[in-house]
Parts: structure tokens; C-alpha cells; sequence
């Protein structure tokens, strides 16, 4: 905005203090890059394009009168784009508590299970549940069991990955995938379509589906998602429909 017109007078609001990129996190999950390497702050972005940043958490958006608010502080706008993310559906996966990290959202949980990477032992089992689409990043659970299988060949581990999906095939990429897990990892990855996860259990590590009950050593499960909540707080959106 700021290049079409440097008159403009560009906010962004941002609770964090730093970029995370997410398209990136996979790769700190995989042991190929570091939190360091996809993290940026916007100070030098702020400095050399003019754009002011705003480190606020937005609790309410009046668009009658045209305000963002951050609790009882507000902006004016003229222009307003919306880009606040999505919410995790925790509470549809019953006995899902603090003990499952989803990475979904760039940041601490990435480095989390970063590290729960290099813990994996011999002859362990690793289950990424993928929740019925639509959900952020189609290709993710599935480039996320990729580069976690790469690193059990690797450290040449007995483990297995498996990969439990509510929908009833890959939704993205699917020949590429399926390629290069049966050319690369066929001993080391499982997947199973049609495994819609309904219910975990962290004190016996066990995770249920509609049909099936897995024991798993460590467990990436992936909720399914919705439109943040500020989105409906501020009656932006009503059912889905904008």
C-alpha cells in the first residue's frame, strides 16, 4: 500500500512482537531450520516503510463508526483489512487438554514440538491427526508426518508415523505425497483416511476415532478450525456467511 501511495497512512495492528511465519514452521518441526531463522521483528519493516505498528490485541471492530478497539483505547479507519487468523475447535475432541500441542499457530507450540522431534525413541509411535477440511494450510499435516518421517530414516529408527485423516484422502497434493511416501518412508509412514479423531486420552496415550483406538508414544492433533472469534464478536460474519 505504502509503494502504490506514500501518502497513505498505513497501521498495523499486531499483538505479537515479531513475525512467525507459518509456512515456515514445519521446517523448525522437521530440524531444518531454527525459531530464529523464521522469526523477524517489525522494527526495520516499521523504519523503512513508514507503516506504524501497533502491538494490540483487537477486542471489538464497529464498522458503523469505523473504530478498532483494544479494550477501551480505539483508531479510526478509513480502510480496513481483516486478516485475525483462525480459532482451534478444541472442544469437539473430547478429553483434549493442555498435554497435546497442535503447532498450528506459529510460535511457542512450533518450538515445543520441535523438541518432542529430537526426542523420538526406537520402535515409538507418532500419530498427526488431520481434521476434516476446510483448514489452514491444506498441504501442512502432511508435509509435518513427511519431514518427521524423514528425520526416523534419518536416525535409522524402527518408529512409524501414522497419519490419522478425517477426510477421505489427501486433500492436497495427494499424488505427490502418496508418491514419495511409498518411494521414501513405506515402512515408516501409515495412513488411514476416514479417521475422524473424537477422542484422546493423555494419561493412557490412547486417541479414538469414530471406528478405530491407537496408542501413540507422542501426538500432534490438529483440531478442526473456525473463523476467529473476533470476527463474530464484532457480527462480521453470522454462520459462515459474511
Amino acid at each position: 500500500l505504502k509503494t502504490l501511495n506514500t501518502n497513505y497512512k498505513v497501521t498495523l495492528v499486531k499483538k505479537e512482537k515479531n513475525f512467525v511465519s507459518c509456512p515456515m514452521s514445519n521446517w523448525v518441526i522437521g530440524q531444518i531450520k531454527q525459531m530464529e531463522d523464521i522469526s523477524f521483528s517489525y522494527e526495520k519493516f516499521s523504519k523503512n516503510n513508514d507503516i506504524k505498528i501497533l502491538n494490540q490485541k483487537v477486542t471489538f471492530i464497529d464498522k458503523r463508526t469505523k473504530k478498532v478497539f483494544f479494550g477501551k483505547n480505539f483508531i479510526h479507519y478509513d480502510i480496513l483489512i481483516l486478516s485475525p487468523g483462525i480459532d482451534l475447535e478444541t472442544s469437539s475432541i473430547e478429553g483434549f487438554d493442555k498435554n497435546f500441542i497442535t503447532g498450528w499457530k506459529a510460535g511457542t507450540e512450533t518450538e515445543l514440538l520441535s523438541k518432542s522431534v529430537k526426542k523420538i525413541g526406537n520402535g515409538q509411535s507418532i500419530i498427526i491427526s488431520v481434521p476434516l477440511s476446510p483448514y489452514r494450510c491444506p498441504p501442512g499435516p502432511y508435509e509435518r508426518a513427511s519431514l518427521i518421517a524423514s528425520q526416523i530414516k534419518k536416525r535409522n529408527l524402527s518408529s512409524k508415523v501414522i497419519i490419522l485423516d478425517a477426510n477421505q484422502k489427501v486433500v492436497s497434493k495427494g499424488n505427490l505425497f502418496k508418491k514419495a511416501w511409498s518411494e521414501l518412508y513405506p515402512d515408516i509412514i501409515e495412513y488411514l483416511p476416514d479417521s475422524n479423531v473424537i477422542e484422546v486420552n493423555s494419561k493412557e496415550k490412547k486417541i479414538y476415532t469414530d471406528f478405530e483406538e491407537y496408542n501413540y508414544d507422542f501426538a500432534n492433533i490438529i483440531p478442526p478450525q473456525k473463523a476467529a472469534k473476533i470476527l463474530f464478536d464484532s457480527e462480521l460474519i453470522e454462520n459462515g456467511r459474511k
